[in-house]
């Protein structure tokens, strides 16, 4: 049986009990739901390249059913209509097993990326000679609102953030030099905990206001200023994969109902940004319920649509809840 075969007998509700085994967050599930469904749509690729076969074990420490790597060729390590094409080894395994081994292929399937953008994405990082260029990116872009180094301390979750990193890195200091090196590591991990807050909520304007251009007017001043300088930010970006655009609200709505794709963790603030192709605009009902999502924030709320012709058929809603 090849992992083309078992996708098409195993249902992604029959496999995700097994699959939460490896992910507890049920809320990081909805990019396992759209990865199953682009999976099941490729067309597997039999190339003699590559190890034709997978084979499973048992881990002794935690149970959890676990495909081996022949020669260093994993599911990991294919383009997906390659691994595919894979037959699996499921000697001693029953038919009740199906459901655990469709999740262990597609946690190793997603391991750089749960779709194409997620891996040139992940591309993207192997490439770089040297350090996260995003950083000296968004202080390009966003120079005049980026928050100062004292300005960001004042916030209560980058204070507790930066006081557990210490107590963790210093933990194997001596008494004799942990003075000094308590400051010099206090000082490294306040940059770059800094440079990760300022890539993330920096990353998300530039995708809003840049990847295509936005066409309506940006967000207001005090609106990225007051997202740059975030207590909490947390951003959740989905489209559908319909292949012909009949049920796309529909399949963003069960992502959000059963999965938790957008759900707000008591965020007061949100920035939504809704997608679709020029030939196949946004229509009032998906407005109305991107609206309906923006809701579940009780402070400033704002939305926005875009037209992105990579979309297809599609539709994309990226959301960004903050405090």
């Amino acid at each position: 049986m090849t992992l083309h075969e078992l996708l098409e007998k195993v249902s992604f509700d029959e496999l995700l009990p097994h699959l939460l085994r490896y992910d507890k967050r049920l809320r990081g599930v909805a990019s396992f739901k759209t990865h199953y469904d682009i999976l099941r749509h490729l067309s597997p690729i039999d190339d003699e390249d590559f190890d034709l076969e997978v084979e499973f074990r048992t881990d002794e420490n935690d149970g959890i059913i676990r495909p081996n790597r022949f020669d260093g060729f994993g599911l990991e390590e294919n383009k997906w209509p390659i691994s595919l094409a894979k037959s699996l080894v499921l000697d001693g395994y029953t038919s009740e097993s199906f459901p655990a081994i469709a999740a262990a292929c597609i946690w190793h399937t997603s391991f750089y990326g749960f779709n194409e953008e997620n891996l040139q994405k992940t591309h993207e990082r192997f490439s770089w000679s040297g350090d996260d260029p995003t950083p000296a990116r968004v202080r390009q872009l966003f120079g005049p609102y980026l928050p100062s180094y004292k300005k960001m301390l004042a916030q209560p979750s980058f204070h507790a953030d930066i006081s557990e990193y210490i107590k963790r890195g210093m933990r194997r200091r001596t008494s004799s030099e942990y003075p000094y090196k308590r400051r010099k590591e206090k000082r490294r991990v306040i940059r770059s905990e800094y440079k990760r807050r300022i890539s993330m909520t920096g990353s998300f304007l530039e995708d809003l206001l840049y990847h295509p251009p936005l066409q309506a007017a940006p967000p207001s001043e005090e609106t990225m200023l007051r997202l740059l300088c975030a207590n909490r930010f947390e951003q959740n970006a989905y489209q559908s994969y319909t292949w012909d655009g009949i049920k796309r609200l529909e399949y963003l709505q069960e992502l959000n109902d059963k999965y938790l794709a957008f759900y707000n963790d008591q965020h007061p603030h949100a920035l939504l940004c809704m997608s679709a192709s020029e030939e196949h605009p946004v229509t009032e009902t998906e407005r109305e319920w991107m609206e309906s999502i923006a809701r579940t924030a009780s402070g400033d709320t704002q939305c926005f649509l875009k037209t992105d012709n990579r979309l297809g058929v599609e539709l994309k809603l990226n959301v960004a809840f903050y405090e």
